[in-house]
């Protein structure tokens, strides 16, 4: 998973809380946070 990625799941998991898909919403939010994989917190870069 890539920042795109993560940023269009973000996208996605809004769109399907506005339209009460709540297990959708759920499992955009687990996946859009796959960034944190590729995260280096010891030089603050991607």
């Amino acid at each position: 998973m890539n920042l795109i990625g993560s940023f269009q799941l973000k996208n996605k998991r809004i769109a399907a809380k506005k339209l009460g898909k709540e297990a959708v919403y759920n499992e955009f939010s687990k996946r859009a946070t796959n960034y944190k994989n590729v995260y280096d917190a010891q030089t603050g870069f991607m």
